[in-house]
């Protein structure tokens, strides 16, 4: 087992802020072409085929929106609404460990954590939480950690003796960025 350290700012910077600035300008795209496609049909000479062209974009726009929308329900939204301060600790056995494919954590993988890093969602004592594992995790083993309490973001995980309820080390953390620790 290894322990594994987050920052909360690289989750601000890596998740949030990343979903947020692409809603943002899918809307204002999505805007642009609908006031586009107006003045294309008021004019006296009408293009269909730049009506095509703009229904085309907003419908991938509305798709990339519907997209950047679901991942803000992945606890991406409580990030705005909660501080570092907020974290809880809690600990428990790892009942299941599963892989989220979700493009959320793509920017923030590649940008901040080593390539063998990935994001997976841990269920412990039958909460859902979202971490990194550089495979280090495993189902059955019992952990202690801090995570952020209404996003569910884990920002620490150490192995816990479960007779004794003592963390111990090596320290060998996911973290890319040694300074942040």
């Amino acid at each position: 087992m290894t322990n594994l350290f987050f920052d909360y700012y690289d989750y601000i910077n890596g998740v949030l802020v990343p979903t947020v600035c692409s809603i943002i300008f899918s809307v204002f795209l999505v805007a642009l072409c609908i006031v586009s496609e107006i003045i294309n049909i008021s004019s006296k000479k009408a293009q269909p085929k730049l009506t095509v062209f703009f229904l085309l974009i907003i419908a991938i726009l509305g798709l990339s929106l519907f997209n950047d929308l679901n991942r803000l329900n992945c606890g991406v939204w409580d990030l705005m609404f909660e501080k570092e301060s907020d974290a809880l600790e809690a600990e428990g056995v790892i009942t299941d460990i599963e892989e989220t494919n979700s493009d959320t954590f793509l920017y923030f993988n590649k940008t901040f954590y080593k390539k063998d890093c990935h994001a997976v969602r841990l269920t412990v004592n039958g909460k859902v939480y979202t971490c990194f594992n550089n495979g280090s995790l495993e189902k059955g083993e019992y952990i202690r950690f801090t995570y952020l309490s209404k996003s569910n973001f884990i920002l620490a995980v150490n192995e816990a003796d479960f007779e004794a309820g003592v963390s111990f080390s090596p320290f060998h953390h996911c973290l890319a960025k040694e300074d942040s620790l």
